[in-house]
């Protein structure tokens, strides 16, 4: 209620709130708000529950005032029927929020409010993000091929971006995507692996933990898989924009979007040229 807070004000504010009530950390934590289904928020949040719930689209009230998730019907299930644990809980609310998606789009009633809404399992987020920081390393490596830098080019500009050219947030695009486009152009040649295959295995690695990861998602485009990353097209620059606002929002997405995976991090200024932020790890 008091405007805009960091991920790390965020974190500070849960982590307060735990120690205040003798806890060190939650069950279970849903973030019922847009683009929270990103790497960098993970990053962040994932060491103060067992399981989060997000989004890692923009989530939508419909003209009714329709909440975005079915959490209030979720909870009062729960005081029925009690879950067994976060995970129970988690997956219960996915369910829900992918039936009334269905039924409001067939019968023209609602907007879909949670077009995509993961489930994240905290027990395994270290191997995800290790496994990111390898296929970071590797991105770096490739990237120092002329050729290859072309071919991640192309592939970041077929990758799933989660808003539009118009919107703040079109720099973020699904990660499984990403992978998805740069593979396909590994097969036509477009870009070169070296000889030991690591960008195919560094890959494999990442889908791998991140489907171990994200164990329970739905998205309604099959291009989006649970994860976002902040990987930017060649046109953009967080100093442009076309008046003042803009320039402010964009300046804003970029400067949440880094500063927690510092791998990731570190492919991304190599390939744009872009500034540090104030929030970045050394």
């Amino acid at each position: 209620d008091n405007g805009a807070a960091s991920l790390t004000e965020v974190s500070d504010a849960i982590r307060a709130g735990l120690k205040a009530s003798h806890r060190d950390h939650l069950d279970f934590l849903d973030l019922d708000s847009c683009l929270f289904g990103d790497a960098n928020a993970m990053k962040v949040l994932t060491p103060l529950s067992d399981v989060l719930v997000a989004s890692q689209m923009p989530e939508y009230v419909d003209p009714n005032g329709s909440a975005r998730q079915p959490v209030v019907s979720v909870l009062k299930d729960a005081l029925i029927q009690p879950p067994d644990n976060g995970s129970s809980l988690a997956k219960n609310l996915i369910s829900a929020a992918t039936r009334e998606c269905s039924d409001g789009l067939k019968s023209h009633t609602r907007l879909c409010g949670t077009p995509s809404l993961g489930m994240y399992d905290s027990s395994a987020s270290d191997k995800f993000f290790d496994t990111l920081s390898k296929f970071s390393s590797t991105l770096q490596q490739v990237i120092k091929d002329p050729d290859n830098r072309r071919g991640i080019e192309s592939a970041i500009s077929k990758s799933f971006s989660v808003g539009t050219v118009e919107t703040n947030y079109s720099q973020l695009r699904d990660l499984q995507s990403s992978t998805e486009s740069i593979s396909s152009d590994m097969l036509s040649g477009r870009i070169k692996d070296d000889s030991a295959h690591n960008m195919q295995k560094a890959m494999y690695n990442l889908v791998s933990s991140q489907k171990i990861f994200v164990p329970s998602h739905y998205g309604m485009r099959r291009v989006s898989h649970g994860i976002n990353v902040f990987l930017p097209s060649v046109d953009f620059d967080p100093k442009d924009g076309t008046d003042a606002a803009r320039h402010r929002q964009v300046n804003e997405i970029y400067s949440s979007n880094m500063g927690h995976v510092p791998a990731w991090d570190a492919f991304i200024r190599d390939l744009r040229d872009l500034p540090k932020v104030g929030n970045e790890q050394p």
